[in-house]
């Protein structure tokens, strides 16, 4: 027989590409292509395990491959979460800084004319602020003049106006008090020379370290203040 099929191979070959196809054996072999078969067997013969559709698993895939959706949030939604204003709430005031200011007490002499016209020395206290030259504190307080209250008070000042005070400087128990021109020149005559050297002096050692004064006019001693008022040495309270 195989002698024959060679014999006859060109034949047969030919016989079966031109033969057609049954119809059941077409569909059964489309059938095999568009899916496996819906059984498999086991080892044994006695199980059989489902097969899995090729299209429901890429379904499958896909669905698990797709990126998670982004909800925005509705206008009513970022409505509701706006946080309640502030601009109704009470204002609460920053509290004031204020410095701190060390202050000691000042002792001054202003005058006081009598109902009589006799010229009365008056002493007064004042807390003011504190210094390194207290002394030179309290003779530029002297010169300012008396506050409002103690105007209405009565008292007055007669060193004249416009006089500065150029420089103090204590050398042992002596403060030496350098003045301007203006100190020399007194409206007042004798009584307002002698008023005036009262309320430096007496200003001037009431601190405890100055027993006398030596005033000078301009940086130089002189002699003579006015109308033979003498300023030529130091001065205390005892001398005037």
């Amino acid at each position: 027989m195989f002698i024959l099929f060679m014999v006859n191979k060109e034949r047969i070959s030919t016989t079966i590409r031109n033969a057609p196809f049954p119809s059941w054996l077409l569909s059964k072999e489309q059938a095999s292509i568009a899916a496996p078969e819906s059984t498999a067997a086991s080892s044994n013969g006695n199980l059989s395990l489902p097969a899995f559709s090729v299209q429901n698993t890429s379904e499958t895939l896909m669905a698990e491959a797709a990126p998670l959706s982004v909800i925005e949030p509705s206008a009513s939604a970022i409505e509701e979460s706006v946080p309640i204003a502030i601009q109704n709430l009470p204002e609460i005031a920053a509290p004031e800084v204020t410095a701190l200011v060390i202050t000691s007490p000042q002792t001054l002499y202003f005058i006081q004319i009598d109902q009589d016209g006799t010229i009365l020395r008056s002493r007064i206290t004042r807390t003011g602020p504190s210094s390194n030259s207290p002394l030179l504190n309290a003779l530029q307080t002297l010169i300012n003049g008396p506050s409002s209250d103690e105007q209405r008070q009565g008292l007055i000042s007669l060193i004249p106006e416009r006089t500065r005070i150029l420089s103090v400087n204590i050398r042992g128990e002596t403060a030496y008090i350098d003045m301007s021109e203006e100190f020399q020149y007194n409206s007042y005559g004798r009584e307002g020379y002698a008023a005036q050297l009262h309320q430096i002096v007496w200003t001037a050692t009431e601190f405890s370290s100055v027993k006398s004064v030596q005033l000078l006019i301009e940086g130089r001693r002189v002699d003579w203040l006015g109308e033979g008022i003498w300023i030529g040495s130091p001065l205390n309270r005892t001398s005037l």
